[in-house]
């Protein structure tokens, strides 16, 4: 991370207006970085550490249940607090969201203040870890 005291926030999702949306609701108080693929999140993952990932749930490609799957497999980003964003009403997606033990969801849309608040108490539950 270039500035130790500001947390690092990737967000993960394929549509640039939502990734615009999510950059400028967090940017007043997080260095924020969008990707738009979960193969993008991984290789800027390789380089750098981050402290919370949005994550959108339906994406071309590895959708972001992959990815998190993933993420939890891998010593270096196992404990890296994800949110997850869905626009999906599937109630079984969201059933298997839970079952995952994510650490956080949302559904979109998601005004600036609700992402803002949610991204603030996971990253306070991590530093008590």
């Amino acid at each position: 991370m270039e500035n130790s005291a500001t947390p690092l926030i990737l967000s993960v999702d394929d549509d640039a207006v939502l990734s615009v949306h999510v950059n400028s609701s967090l940017k007043k108080f997080y260095q924020v970085v969008s990707v738009n693929s979960a193969e993008a999140a991984f290789a800027f993952l390789k380089d750098k550490k981050v402290d919370l990932i949005v994550l959108d749930v339906l994406m071309p490609g590895m959708n972001g249940l992959q990815m998190y799957k993933l993420l939890r497999q891998d010593e270096a980003t196992a404990n890296i607090p994800v949110i997850f964003l869905t626009g999906s009403t599937d109630e079984e997606l969201v059933e298997e969201l839970i079952k995952s033990g994510a650490d956080d969801f949302i559904s979109k849309p998601v005004s600036p203040a609700e992402l803002l608040m949610h991204v603030r108490n996971q990253l306070e539950k991590s530093k008590k870890k």
